[in-house]
């Protein structure tokens, strides 16, 4: 019986300490949360990002301007290592131990670049309800969802153009001997392709020997939809005599001048299940 009491007084004491300890971290956590809501308020950025420190990763980004810490909840969400602060509608995700509590993650405490919010309300992604981190990785440069998005219309890689090579010409002007190519460009979308939008490489080589001679670009023109235009890049010197042999040959490319974000907003096509089909899919 003794030995019975014994055990039974070790084991409370174990969950005693335990909760002691539990509640000693929580409160670690709550002082960090509203030290951290302090430093956000006072534009104290550099004293954010040390509690932070994936905040300086995410480029582009900052803080809200504002935390309400007039009330925080803290709940431990992982052992008594991990916890979560709440404060009003912002939530701070700590990794705590005796000694340091840092910030992992967060939600809605980071204000992202316009262009993410116009891709979220665009393809029914809810911000609100996925952290800060994870929002940043699928938004973030070559971010998951960024290139789910470009993949599921591959053209617009490309912006639905193709190129077919033409001809090429030679002349000679008052001694000075250049040649020319033309190519058609054809617009195979329902969208007008600005021509600021695009160039088009010529990669200019000999045909006897395949060797490369030289690589030109030639500005893009506008494209109305489902047609094509004839482009031609300048004339080059110091092929004619290639040219006029008929040894030169050429292949081109469409090179777009968009970055990922304003191609997706100018040209995409959101239809509004684009996330819940992302995140239902093995890229999540």
């Amino acid at each position: 019986m003794m030995k019975t009491k014994y055990f039974l007084f070790i084991s409370l004491l174990t969950t005693l300490l335990t909760l002691s300890a539990c509640g000693s971290r929580e409160d670690k956590v709550a002082d960090a949360a509203k030290r951290f809501a302090e430093a956000a308020n006072n534009g104290d950025e550099m004293a954010c990002r040390d509690m932070y420190e994936k905040l300086g990763k995410m480029n582009n980004c900052h803080l809200v301007d504002h935390i309400n810490d007039d009330k925080v909840e803290v709940v431990a969400i992982k052992g008594d290592s991990i916890f979560e602060a709440t404060m009003d509608k912002v939530k701070l995700v700590f990794r705590c131990n005796d000694n340091v509590c840092e910030i992992i993650d967060s939600r809605m405490a980071v204000e992202f670049p316009s262009i993410f919010y116009t891709i979220a309300e665009g393809t029914g992604m809810p911000m609100a309800k996925i952290s800060d981190q994870r929002i940043y990785s699928m938004l973030g440069k070559n971010g998951g969802f960024i290139t789910y998005l470009k993949g599921q219309n591959y053209q617009i890689n490309n912006l639905f153009l193709s190129v077919s090579n033409g001809r090429y010409y030679w002349n000679n002007n008052n001694g000075t001997t250049n040649c020319y190519m033309t190519n058609n460009v054809t617009n195979s979308s329902s969208k007008h392709i600005d021509g600021s939008d695009y160039n088009v490489e010529f990669v200019v080589s000999q045909r006897s020997t395949g060797k490369e001679l030289i690589r030109v670009t030639a500005p893009g023109q506008s494209i109305m939809p489902n047609s094509s235009i004839l482009l031609t890049n300048n004339e080059i010197k110091g092929l004619y005599s290639i040219a006029v042999n008929q040894d030169l040959n050429w292949y081109s490319s469409i090179k777009v001048t968009l970055d990922d974000y304003a191609l997706l907003k100018k040209y995409y096509d959101f239809k509004g299940n684009e996330y819940s089909r992302y995140s239902g899919s093995a890229n999540d």
